[in-house]
């Protein structure tokens, strides 16, 4: 049980440092791109924050729910990656080409 808590804290936080990185490093399409799982994560939790104000207990398996959208976050993170990875690999170095 001990495990699962450090995993739901840790998990978005981890995801949070990876967006902030892309959104620094990336540029034009793929910085906008990187902003979709932080405004998922943050639609989640708004959504529980409210639900959790209205009626106590609702919403009591916000915590898993916010692992499960943060593992499908990293997911995205990966395949954004490997497409920037792959457009930077087939765009040729403007500084080799002589003029």
């Amino acid at each position: 049980m001990d495990f699962l808590i450090i995993a739901v804290m840790l998990t978005p936080l981890v995801l949070g440092f990876l967006i902030v990185r892309a959104i620094r490093k990336y540029e034009g399409n793929y910085r906008r791109a990187a902003w979709v799982p932080a405004i998922v994560l943050g639609a989640l939790a708004i959504k529980a924050a409210a639900d959790v104000s209205s009626d106590s207990s609702a919403h009591n398996l916000w915590p898993l729910e916010l692992l499960m959208w943060s593992a499908g976050g990293f997911v995205y993170m990966g395949v954004l990656a490997l497409l920037v990875r792959e457009s930077k690999r087939q765009r040729p170095d403007r500084s080799k080409i002589s003029r």
